[in-house]
């Protein structure tokens, strides 16, 4: 199945390129602001039920469609290094997404008007030279 390109000035799933699944990969999808690091919270504790994660969260679990994080080359090396049953979040549509059938999904939706106020909230945080910088990543990107 081909995957649809979604690519914006902060993520592009393009970046999937290249990655290599497990048999018991737990991908978290979600749309942006409805519950996609709480998710990966609970997948962590799920993982981990009696003992500490082996490192933050948001390290572990990487969105690997995020430009902002390592290059994705560096991304694919991480993953494949943990030797626990690995878990990755995506915020892209479904029809972009890659589909690997020995994986685990995990769909997780929230009510659009809770999705757009959190989302207001997080812009109106957002620091203006970083939305600057990324305006004119995307600029040069077209």
């Amino acid at each position: 199945m081909t995957r649809h390109p979604y690519r914006s000035a902060v993520d592009d799933n393009g970046r999937w390129d290249g990655f290599v699944p497990r048999r018991g990969d737990v991908f978290v999808c979600t749309p942006a602001k409805c519950g996609t690091t709480w998710m990966q919270s609970i997948v962590a504790s799920l993982l981990w039920p009696t003992t500490d994660a082996p490192g933050p969260v948001l390290a572990i679990s990487p969105w690997i469609e995020m430009k902002g994080m390592a290059p994705a080359a560096e991304l694919h090396d991480m993953l494949a290094a943990q030797t626990h049953r690995r878990f990755m979040k995506s915020h892209t549509p479904a029809d972009g997404i890659p589909w690997f059938d020995e994986g685990r999904y995990i769909f997780v939706v929230r009510d659009g008007r809770d999705a757009f106020m959190s989302l207001c909230n997080h812009l109106e945080k957002f620091q203006d030279h970083l939305r600057d910088s990324l305006n004119a990543e995307a600029a040069v990107e077209g």
